[in-house]
C-alpha cells in the first residue's frame, strides 16, 4: 500500500487525471471501508464466478465525502483506459445513485458488475467505454436487469516500476 497514490479526475476537464497526494500515514485519519476482493469489468461485463468475499482497506478519511456509503474495488480490464487501468482500486459511493449521468459509475447489468461512464444517447440509456475498441452498451430499463451501484470518486494505483 505504500507505493499507491490518490487520484482524482473529472472527465469534463482537458487534463483528467491529478494526484491529490500520496497515502498519508496519520492513523487518526485512518478508516476501513469495504474492499470486495472480486473485481469489476472494464471490459464486457462480467458476473461474479469466485464466492462472495470481503475485506476491509484503510483509506484517509478526508478523501471520503460519505465514508459509511463508499467500498473500494479493483478494476479488471481496459476499457476505461485511460483513466481506470488494469489493478487500478477506485472507490465508490453508493449514497451518490442520484444523478450519475456522465459520471463513471460500477453498475448491475444483467447480472453482472461493469465500470463505465453512464449516459443518455437519443433518449437510450447507455454504458460508455472510455476506450474506443469497446461499443457502448445499450440499457433498456425495461427489460434488463440494471441499476447503479455508485460513482467512483476516487482511485488508487500502484504505481511502482513505472518508468518515466
Amino acid at each position: 500500500m505504500n507505493n499507491r497514490k490518490i487520484i482524482e479526475f473529472d472527465l469534463n476537464k482537458k487534463r483528467p487525471i491529478k494526484e491529490i497526494f500520496s497515502l498519508l500515514n496519520n492513523e487518526d485519519n485512518l478508516i476501513e471501508i469495504p474492499y470486495f476482493l472480486s473485481s469489476v469489468r472494464a471490459g464486457i461485463p462480467a458476473s461474479v464466478h469466485d464466492d462472495y468475499v470481503e475485506k476491509t482497506i484503510s483509506v484517509d478519511r478526508t478523501l471520503l465525502k460519505n465514508p459509511e456509503h463508499t467500498f473500494a474495488v479493483s478494476v479488471c480490464g481496459d476499457s476505461m483506459e485511460p483513466f481506470l487501468f488494469d489493478g487500478d482500486i477506485i472507490l465508490v459511493d453508493k449514497s451518490q445513485q442520484i444523478k450519475p449521468l456522465n459520471k463513471i459509475v460500477v453498475a448491475w447489468f444483467d447480472g453482472c458488475y461493469t465500470v463505465k461512464v453512464l449516459k443518455i444517447n437519443n433518449n437510450t440509456l447507455e454504458l460508455v467505454s472510455l476506450n474506443k475498441n469497446y461499443k457502448p452498451i445499450k440499457v433498456n430499463k425495461m427489460l434488463d436487469d440494471f441499476y447503479v451501484a455508485g460513482i467512483v470518486t476516487k482511485v488508487m494505483r500502484d504505481i511502482n516500476g513505472w518508468v518515466f
